[in-house]
C-alpha cells in the first residue's frame, strides 16, 4: 500500500479481515481527516482481530503511515473453508471468538453479571452465539415466550410497546434479559434499525453454565426476575427455601414443600443404591398411601395408580416419582403467587439485594485481551525491537530477490 492509504474503513460491513504487518506502519484513527492518533502499528503487528472474530465492521480507519506499506491479509472466506477440513483451525478460530466475546462482555458493564469472575467469562461466552439481523428485522415479538438475552455488538434496535415507539438501544446495550431465567411473555417488540449483531444467551445454555453451582444461578434468577420470580429458584436457593417455608407452615401447606424435597433426594441417588427402595416406600407412605399417609399430598388418581403400579411389580427408580413432583410443583405455583404478596417475599428481596448499574471506567473487574498473551512465542507478535523488525527486513527483502 502507498503511504496514506485507508486500507480498512469504519462500518465497512464487507471486509472481514485480519492484518499483519510485513513491513511498513499504520495508523489507526476515529477520523480519516483528524490527526489524532489512536495507535501506531509495526511490523509484526496484528490488527482488526475483534472485527475479524466477531463478524462485526471496524469502528475506526487504518490508514498507512509509511511508503510501500506491506501486509498479510487474512480473509474470513479462507479460514470459513479450512475450518470444513481441518479440525484445529476451527478449534483455534472458536477459542479466539469466545476469547473476544469474553472480553467485549466483561467491559460492557452489565450489572448482573458482575457477581461472575472474569476468569469464568471465556466459559460464559461458550454459552452465547453471534446473530446478525437485517434492516427492520424483528429480534423480540411482544407477547412471545422469553428465552433468551441480547448484548448489541453493532448496529441499533428500536424498542416499541404495543406498536408505539419508545427508544432506541445503540451498541454495547442489552436486552431481554428476563429470557434467562423466567419463561414469561416479552413486554416489548424489538427491531433492527440496521444490520445488526448481537451476542445471543439462549436460556438454556446459560443455564448450562451454572449447571455445577445451581444456588448461585437460583440467586441470579431471584435478584434479576424480582417480583417475576418462578418456583425453581426458590425452591433451590437456601434462604429462599426459608422463606417460603415460613410461609407454607402458616398456609397449612408444607407437606407439598416436604414432598418436593424428599422426592428430589430420591432423584438424585444411584439406581442401585441400597436405600432407594426405602426412601421410596417412605414417600409413598407418608405423603401419597390412600387414607394412611400422615401428611398426605394432593395427587390425581392417574398418578397414585400410577405410583402404585410401580410399587407392586418393585419397579423403584429414581425418578418414580417425577410425575407425581410435576403436579405438586404446579400446586406450590399457586402458593408462590400468594407469598409474592406478602411481607415476607419483599424481605427476601431485600435480603438478596439488587443489581446496581456498573460504570465501565469505575470497573476495576474490566478486561483488555492481549491476543499475544494466548499464542505460543513462535506466532506473531503484538509488537517487537527495533532490532528485530530490521532483521525481519532484511529477511523479507532476501526472499523477495529469491
Amino acid at each position: 500500500y502507498d503511504n496514506g492509504k485507508c486500507i480498512l474503513c469504519a462500518d465497512d460491513l464487507a471486509n472481514r479481515n485480519v492484518y499483519i504487518i510485513l513491513r511498513g506502519r499504520v495508523k489507526e484513527v476515529i477520523d480519516v481527516h483528524s490527526n489524532e492518533i489512536l495507535h501506531q502499528y509495526t511490523m509484526g503487528c496484528l490488527f482488526n482481530e475483534r472485527p475479524f472474530f466477531l463478524d462485526i465492521p471496524s469502528d475506526t480507519n487504518y490508514i498507512t503511515s509509511s511508503s510501500s506499506t506491506v501486509c498479510l491479509v487474512i480473509s474470513y472466506t479462507l479460514i470459513e473453508k479450512l475450518m470444513i477440513i481441518l479440525q484445529a483451525v476451527k478449534d483455534t478460530f472458536n477459542y479466539f471468538m469466545n476469547l473476544h466475546k469474553a472480553d467485549y462482555i466483561a467491559n460492557c458493564g452489565i450489572p448482573f453479571f458482575s457477581f461472575i469472575p472474569s476468569n469464568q467469562y471465556l466459559g460464559l461466552s461458550k454459552a452465547s452465539t453471534i446473530e446478525r439481523y437485517k434492516d427492520d428485522e424483528v429480534i423480540i415479538n411482544e407477547g412471545d415466550k422469553a428465552n433468551a438475552f441480547y448484548i448489541i455488538v453493532y448496529g441499533n434496535v428500536d424498542v416499541y410497546i404495543k406498536g408505539r415507539y419508545i427508544s432506541t438501544l445503540v451498541t454495547g446495550k442489552y436486552f431481554g434479559e428476563i429470557g434467562l431465567v423466567a419463561d414469561v411473555p416479552r413486554t416489548a417488540t424489538i427491531k433492527a434499525v440496521t444490520t445488526t449483531i448481537c451476542i445471543r444467551f439462549s436460556r438454556d445454555s446459560f443455564i448450562q453454565f451454572f449447571k455445577d453451582q445451581p444456588e448461585t444461578y437460583a440467586e441470579f434468577a431471584i435478584k434479576l426476575s424480582r417480583d417475576q420470580t418462578t418456583i425453581q429458584p426458590i425452591l433451590i436457593h437456601s434462604l429462599g427455601r426459608q422463606y417460603f417455608e415460613q410461609f407454607c407452615v402458616k398456609e397449612h401447606s408444607i407437606e407439598n414443600l416436604v414432598f418436593y424435597l424428599k422426592t428430589e433426594v430420591l432423584r438424585k441417588l444411584p439406581s442401585n443404591d441400597t436405600k432407594l427402595k426405602e426412601k421410596a416406600m417412605e414417600i409413598w407412605e407418608k405423603h401419597i398411601s390412600p387414607n394412611e399417609a400422615e401428611s398426605q399430598v394432593n395427587l390425581s388418581a392417574e398418578n397414585i395408580r400410577k405410583i402404585r403400579r410401580m410399587l407392586n411389580n418393585n419397579e423403584f427408580s429414581p425418578t418414580m416419582y417425577d410425575d407425581a413432583q410435576l403436579e405438586i410443583v404446579t400446586l406450590m405455583n399457586d402458593t408462590l403467587a400468594r407469598f409474592k404478596k406478602t411481607v415476607m417475599f419483599q424481605e427476601l428481596l431485600n435480603r438478596l439485594g439488587s443489581y446496581a448499574e456498573t460504570h465501565i471506567a469505575d470497573d476495576k473487574r474490566k478486561v483488555h485481551l492481549d491476543i499475544s498473551h494466548h499464542l505460543p512465542d513462535t506466532a506473531i507478535k503484538k509488537s517487537i525491537t527495533p532490532s528485530e523488525e530490521a532483521l525481519l527486513t532484511d529477511k523479507l527483502e532476501n526472499k523477495s530477490k529469491v
